[in-house]
């Protein structure tokens, strides 16, 4: 008999908030898959905004390094961006 290969797995944690777990549970229940489907799905069918999302929390990241302070008109769209993501 062959032996099956094991698939190879890796496991991320992730913090968010009790609010951010139960809307991630409500969407996993509503299509009907587990919670760590959702957040594979979630992380993938966006990989693209991700990316770009990232590089503008950077860009925030860096001006606040520089200048100490960053507008917070700036610090509210890009926390609105990441939740429109979701």
């Amino acid at each position: 008999m062959k032996n099956k290969k094991a698939k190879k797995v890796s496991t991320i944690q992730v913090r968010c908030t009790q609010k951010e777990l139960k809307q991630i549970d409500s969407l996993a229940a509503e299509y009907g898959i587990t919670r760590s489907g959702c957040i594979r799905k979630i992380l993938f069918s966006g990989m693209g905004s991700v990316t770009f999302m990232v590089k503008a929390q950077e860009f925030l990241n860096c001006l606040r390094e520089e200048y100490g302070a960053v507008d917070k008109t700036a610090e509210k769209e890009i926390d609105g961006l990441w939740e429109s993501l979701l």
